[in-house]
């Protein structure tokens, strides 16, 4: 990765942040729909879990 390259990702890291925490919101949100005793940490786990493999495979 080239300097300028490092660079722009540093500038967007605060960006791709949050954009994270609010995918895994919207999934968070769906499952307390669907799920009457939604345990909100061990849900938070598995979406994440999920979008970790999701990233492996790009």
């Amino acid at each position: 990765m080239s300097e300028l390259q490092q660079a722009e990702v540093a500038k967007l890291h605060g960006h791709i942040t949050q954009d994270v925490h609010k995918l895994v919101d919207k999934y968070l949100k769906i499952m307390d729909w669907e799920v009457p005793e939604n345990n909100e940490a061990a849900a938070r786990q598995m979406i994440l879990n999920e979008i970790k493999t999701a990233l492996d495979k790009l």
